[in-house]
């Protein structure tokens, strides 16, 4: 056999054994950097839980990681800003179980109630959290309020469609009913819930309260 033929399959074993291509290396780091990334978040939350913001170091946070601080800066910049993806994240957790709990409800009251206990029982299981966004905490970054704000956004949207369908009254307005019922659930969330901390929110309590707070604005 000629040389010329040998040599071919040789670079084609050769080809065969090449580096992926960069499309899938890149591929496969984006893969890496979101499991580390992922992984980093969880082991944050659990560090500032228990220690705090102030108290908390980049290697803390590494020990945590089981990564180095250089590459956890690489991904988040600070200690700052691992905080607030860590509230960001915790938000959007939060929107999801609304989503999942209000799927199945039917009625003003119904939601009402749903959005109010999911809150409530997100809130005792992650208590510093909540406060800091409830109360609006100067550490609580930008991102990560505009997070919090999409929760009001959902109330509005529940008032705007009972006032539309005549299930809650119109004299006011659903936007400012729908400030109402925020500020009064927030009230709720920081007075009920997260100041007793021995003991855990019940639904019916959820229920009780919206009832009386309905007592206002559903149709007599």
């Amino acid at each position: 056999m000629s040389p010329a033929p040998r040599t071919a399959r040789r670079a084609a074993r050769v080809r065969g054994r090449a580096p992926a291509p960069e499309g899938a290396a890149a591929a496969r780091r984006a893969r890496e950097q979101s499991r580390l990334e992922s992984r980093a978040l969880a082991a944050a939350e659990q560090v500032f839980a228990r220690s705090g913001l102030e108290t908390t170091s980049l290697t803390d946070l590494a020990r945590a990681t089981r990564t180095t601080v250089r590459r956890l800066t690489e991904l988040f910049t600070s200690k700052e800003r691992i905080f607030a993806a860590v509230l960001v994240r915790h938000v959007e957790e939060l929107e999801d179980r609304i989503r999942r709990a209000l799927a199945r409800k039917q009625g003003l009251r119904e939601r009402l109630v749903a959005l109010l206990w999911t809150r409530a029982r997100a809130a005792a299981e992650r208590r510093m959290f909540s406060r800091l966004l409830l109360e609006g905490d100067p550490s609580v970054g930008a991102e990560a309020r505009r997070a919090h704000a999409r929760l009001f956004a959902q109330t509005r949207a529940e008032l705007t469609e009972a006032v539309s369908d005549g299930d809650a009254r119109e004299e006011l307005g659903a936007e400012f009913l729908a400030s109402v019922v925020e500020a009064s659930f927030r009230v709720y969330l920081l007075e009920r819930v997260l100041a007793r901390e021995d003991e855990d929110p019940t639904e019916s309590e959820a229920a009780t309260f919206v009832s009386h707070l309905l007592d206002g604005i559903a149709p007599v």
